[in-house]
C-alpha cells in the first residue's frame, strides 16, 4: 500500500513538471522533454539540427525557468 501511494507520488510530480515544461517556450520545451528523455546534450543537437551551444543555452535557460517555476508555487 505505501508503494503503491509512492507511485502515485511519481506519477504526480512528473505530471507536475510536465505541465510546467510545457509553459516553457516552444523550442526550450522540445529540448527538455529530449533531456528528460534520457538524450545528452550532442545527442539534442544532432536530433534537432542546431549546434551544442544552442541546446546548452536553451537547457540551462529551461532549467532557470523552471526553478523559478517551482519555487513561486507551493506544491
Amino acid at each position: 500500500d505505501d508503494v503503491e501511494s509512492r507511485g502515485l507520488g511519481d506519477v504526480y510530480k512528473r505530471q507536475i513538471l510536465i505541465n510546467a515544461i510545457n509553459q516553457l517556450p516552444s523550442q526550450t520545451a522540445h529540448i527538455m522533454r529530449l533531456v528528460l528523455s534520457g538524450y545528452d546534450n550532442k545527442e539534442i543537437a544532432i536530433l534537432v539540427n542546431i549546434s551544442l551551444n544552442t541546446v546548452k543555452t536553451l537547457k540551462y535557460g529551461g532549467i532557470r525557468k523552471l526553478r523559478e517555476y517551482f519555487l513561486s508555487h507551493q506544491f
